[in-house]
């Protein structure tokens, strides 16, 4: 969504067919579920009145304990209220250890409920809305674990997002330049579980790009071609999700904005192959 005065612009994030219900997140999606609930519901002062029971909440209900959430999104809150331009590397090793905190209790407890997940109707119901039929095969959901473990990891994106940024701000050699457009893409993975190609999904894969790039320009003799194939691809995945989430016809303007050098608006061509079919579809619809 987009906003031009009071005109509110809104784009659809995939193609969409005749009869495809359109539907919108109200709110910020990557939170936890009991702030995403409370929000909704108005527990938290202001509210749409209802209670979420989408598949993504259902999921989240049965697998992570509510005090576990409450308790690292506390730790989240804290470590981003200590954040200051001074102490980027103590924000950014804070924020490391609560992401490896957040990704075992998140292992943990997809480890414990797989066959949950699979066994219980509504649940395996809940899972086939999120990643597709599961077609009666015992044990899918071992394959799909990776995708579970980051949609709720997602829930505490914010975390990842402090990585990538203190990462980005202390970036200054070949390596440093890798770990934020490693830290960026880490984001993307997630937005794209809970918010695929919407704005915040098109800042951290330009972002991962330019770092990608900055990582390129600083390797080796040995390192550069390596390097390069990676600025390039996350050159082009950054073209595709700001083409998806603005426009196709906008993107030069915006790599102009981005502040991106000639070499790397380059590298972002050819376009991806579905930047050609999203032309040619439908642009009008809401944000899924």
């Amino acid at each position: 969504r987009v906003f031009v005065g009071d005109l509110m612009l809104c784009r659809a994030t995939r193609l969409l067919k005749v009869g495809d219900e359109l539907v919108d997140t109200y709110i910020s999606a990557a939170s936890p579920l009991h702030i995403r609930r409370g929000t909704l519901s108005g527990g938290h002062g202001v509210g749409y009145g209802f209670f979420c029971s989408c598949s993504r909440c259902r999921i989240e209900e049965a697998l992570l304990p509510a005090a576990e959430s409450r308790s690292l999104m506390e730790r989240a809150t804290e470590t981003a209220a200590q954040i200051s331009p001074a102490h980027l590397g103590k924000a950014l090793d804070a924020f490391n250890d609560l992401a490896k905190s957040v990704e075992q209790v998140v292992a943990k407890a997809c480890k414990e409920n797989l066959d949950r997940l699979e066994k219980e109707a509504s649940l395996r119901d809940a899972c086939e809305e999120l990643f597709g039929p599961l077609m009666g095969e015992t044990g899918w959901l071992v394959g799909q674990r990776q995708q579970l473990e980051t949609l709720l990891c997602a829930s505490f994106l914010p975390v990842w997002v402090g990585v990538a940024f203190a990462r980005s701000r202390l970036a200054r050699s070949k390596l440093e330049h890798s770990l934020a457009a490693e830290g960026y893409g880490r984001c993307c993975e997630m937005y794209a579980e809970i918010a695929v190609n919407g704005t915040y999904h098109a800042h951290c894969s330009s972002q991962r790009a330019t770092h990608a790039f900055s990582a390129w320009q600083a390797a080796d003799t040995a390192e550069r071609e390596a390097a390069w194939r990676s600025a390039r691809e996350a050159a082009q995945h950054a073209r595709y999700r700001h083409a998806v989430c603005y426009g196709a016809r906008l993107w030069q303007t915006q790599a102009a904005t981005l502040g991106w050098p000639q070499e790397l608006v380059a590298a972002a061509e050819p376009p991806a192959p579905e930047l050609v079919v999203e032309r040619r579809g439908s642009s009008a619809a809401a944000r899924n």
